[in-house]
């Protein structure tokens, strides 16, 4: 199966949706995330993304699932892979970041780009690096993984 490339803000921002508030800059909690292992994705999603040549048809595949918690699913699975495989710190330091300052944001993206930017960047880069060494582990949202 090929790796599923997410959209990682899109990643992050599901992962921290149930998050405790940070009590201040230098004592960030750890936003540990399990691998969910379920049938929340069908076969013909997995058909589909494997025959994309591009993240942006994957995507499409994973949008057009009849389960909608496919794609959350999926981007747990990508997020807990690469922070077990050493992106936990720099996470964790995003993550304490949104909570401080954006969580009641208006427009929780612009705050995020102006608060965090350095904070996101650095865990989506150290993602982005260690994606290939978590294998299969999406492929656990597939009907027939569990």
């Amino acid at each position: 199966m090929k790796h599923f490339v997410v959209a990682l803000c899109v990643v992050i921002s599901l992962a921290c949706a149930a998050c405790a508030a940070c009590s201040s800059a230098n004592s960030c909690e750890e936003h540990l995330l399990s691998p969910a292992v379920g049938s929340y994705c069908g076969l013909a999603t997995l058909n589909c993304a494997n025959a994309c040549a591009d993240s942006a048809c994957q995507q499409m595949c994973i949008d057009s699932d009849t389960n909608p918690d496919c794609g959350r699913c999926l981007k747990n699975n990508q997020l807990a892979c690469v922070n077990a495989e050493g992106c936990q710190a720099l996470f964790d330091l995003f993550a304490c970041c949104r909570e401080a300052n954006c969580l009641d944001a208006v427009d929780e993206q612009a705050c995020v780009a102006a608060m965090c930017g350095d904070e996101l960047a650095n865990s989506m880069d150290c993602q982005l690096a260690e994606v290939d060494a978590c294998g299969d582990e999406a492929g656990w949202c597939f009907v027939g993984s569990s």
